[in-house]
């Protein structure tokens, strides 16, 4: 499986199947959650889905961080689906 540094486009799928992976390298799951919050930040978007998307995403990851994985992921899988991403 193709890491999070690798050539090809980052996608919200991307990294949602790079974080269903045994054991995700923290500092690719780092760069992950900015590189979408860089992809969010680059979107055209109305105050209100920036912010539920800011949100999400800041929580995605402290959950990340204290070991509820299926939590962050869910988070990040409610962020693409508003964003279609």
């Amino acid at each position: 499986m193709a890491s999070l540094t690798s050539g090809r486009a980052f996608t919200a799928n991307s990294f949602l199947t790079f974080l269903k992976r045994p054991e995700p390298s923290v500092a690719e799951t780092a760069l992950g959650f900015r590189r979408l919050h860089r992809l969010v930040e680059s979107m055209p978007l109305t105050t209100d889905e920036f912010s539920f998307a800011h949100n999400w995403l800041c929580s995605a990851e402290q959950l990340w961080e204290a070991g509820d994985r299926h939590a962050a992921r869910y988070q990040i899988n409610q962020v693409a689906k508003k964003l279609m991403l």
